[in-house]
């Protein structure tokens, strides 16, 4: 069961349950990774794949070797999805730790599952291991009509 957080502009925001989060997730195909970077946070379009199963939620992405998503440790990942015209929308956050999946670690994964970048030379590959996934969702507040449909009948 969702938990009404608050209202915001007439609409409601609801807390989502994990299970809820875990459902939707997948619908998105690309997140936002966001982690330290020198003097300022950076955060890049990733996609990605979820795995879930023992011990768990798992995201599993590639990136380019050397590249700055490589030395990123503390992450988080998000992901949302949006319905402009009706004011309506997800967001799932995933707080973890990023790690390099590689040697019989590596075979196993892509076995399981691939998250095909959509950019080439990405052969690095890399798992978030979650240490906590909230998320939210904004309702719209339902519209009154001032016009009774049963006049134009």
């Amino acid at each position: 069961m969702t938990e009404v957080f608050g209202e915001v502009g007439g609409g409601q925001l609801e807390v989502l349950s994990e299970d809820e989060c875990l459902r939707l997730m997948p619908l998105a195909g690309v997140g936002r990774l966001a982690f330290p970077a020198e003097a300022f946070p950076v955060v890049v379009p990733v996609n990605y794949r979820l795995l879930v199963g023992d011990p768990g939620l798992r995201v599993v992405l590639r990136a380019r070797p050397g590249g700055v998503i490589e030395h990123a440790v503390r992450v988080a990942f998000e992901v949302d999805g949006a319905d402009l015209g009706h004011h309506e929308g997800w967001s799932v956050l995933v707080q973890g730790t990023l790690g390099h999946i590689d040697g019989v670690d590596l075979a196993r994964y892509e076995q399981r599952v691939d998250p095909h970048s959509w950019v080439a030379g990405r052969s690095s590959w890399l798992i978030i291991t979650p240490v906590a996934i909230t998320g939210r969702r904004l309702r719209a507040p339902e519209v009154e009509w001032a016009i009774d449909v049963r006049a134009y009948l």
